[in-house]
């Protein structure tokens, strides 16, 4: 069975379309403005410098991974909501259906929650810390898991935020329980983002990397991009992500395409 190739993909960027239109950063007011820059696959539980409660944000998903040799082929297509509760609290739920193919790996509807708190925040030097716990329903190993997935049923999580000019930097670390993992059970990454705008109205790319020593593949490097809409006074997001998952060979390495589609209600 022969593995469709994957052409160059190049994500487009709407900037300059947006200047065109004579929509700019400085035509917004601050509320309208988005906050911190964050990555597709190692988001937060809302928003990690968010100032007040009450935003809520729902996203739909949809990656394909396909093994650069072989018939492997692997996906997911999900539904989440996250909610500010309290200034310092959020929580997300998330459904998703993974699927893969041949089909010797059959997978059930995946539901996860998770509660974010805001541990520290330094709005002057762009500086944010929170802590996270997720639960994924059914408990199971997922030691075949995707980019920005935990192989394992449960997760306790710090991420960070730092922000300087026009880039941000998001790290991760995270400990994983509830089952064996393929090496150790500790998941890290982190994400260089650049803002599109004077402000990041419109958007940004970056690059993210992530080891989870849970799973049978550990390494993931994504390249991504995000547009925001906020220049046109539209409350959503575009998101494009190209995850390459490094293994030990062909068939076990794999390339792909994740698209988020995102909806954000104050």
């Amino acid at each position: 069975m022969v593995v469709p190739s994957l052409a160059k993909i190049r994500a487009v960027s709407l900037p300059g379309l947006l200047l065109g239109l004579g929509l700019s950063g400085s035509a917004l007011a601050d509320d309208e403005l988005p906050g911190m820059p964050e990555p597709i696959f190692n988001e937060t539980v809302t928003d990690l410098d968010s100032r007040q409660a009450g935003e809520l944000e729902i996203a739909t998903n949809l990656e394909t991974l396909h093994a650069l040799r072989g018939g492997g082929h692997h996906g997911l297509v999900g539904l989440e909501a996250e909610w500010r509760l309290l200034r310092s609290l959020g929580v997300q739920l998330e459904g998703a259906y993974p699927f893969s193919f041949p089909g010797d790996s059959v997978h059930p509807l995946d539901l996860q929650a998770a509660l974010g708190l805001g541990l520290w925040h330094d709005w002057e030097r762009g500086l944010h810390l929170q802590a996270e716990f997720s639960a994924r329903g059914g408990g199971a190993d997922r030691l075949d898991a995707q980019p920005g997935e935990f192989a394992l049923p449960y997760a306790l999580t710090l991420r960070g935020g730092f922000e300087r000019g026009s880039w941000t930097l998001r790290p991760s670390l995270a400990a994983e329980v509830g089952g064996a993992a393929a090496h150790v059970p500790i998941y890290g990454a982190v994400a260089a983002l650049r803002s599109l705008g004077g402000e990041g109205e419109y958007g940004f790319l970056g690059i993210e990397l992530e080891a989870d020593g849970a799973r049978l593949h550990p390494l993931a490097l994504t390249a991504e991009q995000v547009l925001d809409f906020a220049a046109l006074k539209l409350p959503m997001r575009l998101g494009l992500a190209i995850p390459y998952v490094v293994g030990p060979d062909r068939r076990s390495s794999s390339l792909g395409i994740y698209l988020r589609f995102q909806f954000r209600l104050d």
